[in-house]
């Protein structure tokens, strides 16, 4: 997947920015020394990092990384709608925003990585009309920790109701006050109990649902890894780098191998099946 639009509010020198970047060229920021060309990379950096390093007002600090100006509620909601997406709920003057929007492509969901994927993100991923995922970090100064959302198909009479989330026993019960029969869920397996996602996808067919951002417990090894070099780095640091951009390509291939040997075996199965 690749990076294709950026929003960062009320951090550092970046009160509002809406930056859309190129997949298939570089993208350069050029710029007078402090106007926030560091800013812009950081910030996607504290959109992906597993641990983001962001800077809270203490007593013994008496500078943090929101922005000295700070957005008003209406060019909030207005940056968002721009984007033509809702905006991330509960905003306050004393909190940093940074969301991205994913283009996928068709090796980042394979057989080696959709089990241990949550079904939150499978939803989200399904029901994407341009292959498209919003993922946002809300950084708050009051509660000093961050918060990630993802936008979901799931908003009903102003509130998402996050069956994704729910259990085996949760899901059933809805699917029994819905009437829902056996033949109205997709079972993938063709036999064996349902699993959640096809229970949810079942119960939601049945709800008007319209998007809405929802917190997110993040998918581990799905998104982009983030790197930030400068000429301060080790030998030994750019070395992992390029490794890693380099095991990115060899995985894409092994992808593309992995699913035409499934085709072949599929194929030689079915000779089997019928000589037998």
């Amino acid at each position: 997947m690749y990076l294709s639009e950026l929003l960062i509010l009320n951090y550092r020198s970046c009160q509002k920015l809406h930056v859309r970047l190129e997949s298939e060229l570089p993208n350069i920021f050029i710029g007078i020394n402090d106007c926030g060309k560091s800013t812009i990379l950081q910030a996607v950096g504290l959109l992906l990092d597993g641990k983001p390093k962001f800077s809270y007002l203490t007593d013994e600090k008496k500078k943090d990384d929101i922005s000295n100006t700070r957005l008003e509620v209406g060019e909030y909601t207005e940056l968002f709608e721009q984007c033509q997406i809702p905006p991330v709920p509960g905003y306050s003057k004393k909190e940093s925003l940074v969301a991205g929007r994913f283009i996928l492509e068709g090796s980042d969901i394979n057989s080696k990585n959709e089990t241990n994927l949550s079904n939150h993100l499978l939803w989200v991923v399904e029901k994407t009309p341009d292959s498209s995922v919003w993922l946002a970090r809300v950084f708050s100064e009051e509660m000093r920790k961050h918060t990630d959302f993802i936008l979901t198909l799931d908003n009903q009479d102003g509130q998402p109701t996050e069956l994704y989330k729910a259990n085996n026993t949760t899901l059933n019960r809805h699917k029994k006050e819905l009437n829902i029969t056996d033949n109205e869920i997709e079972n993938e397996n063709k036999v064996g109990r349902f699993k959640n996602i096809e229970l949810v996808r079942a119960i939601y067919t049945k709800c008007q649902l319209t998007p809405c951002w929802v917190e997110y417990k993040s998918d581990k090894g799905f998104w982009p890894e983030f790197r930030y070099l400068d000429w301060n780095i080790t030998l030994e640091q750019l070395t992992q780098f390029a490794n890693d951009a380099i095991k990115t390509k060899v995985d894409r291939q092994l992808v593309t191998a992995e699913r035409f040997a499934n085709r072949q075996a599929t194929k030689a199965q079915k000779i089997l099946n019928e000589e037998l």
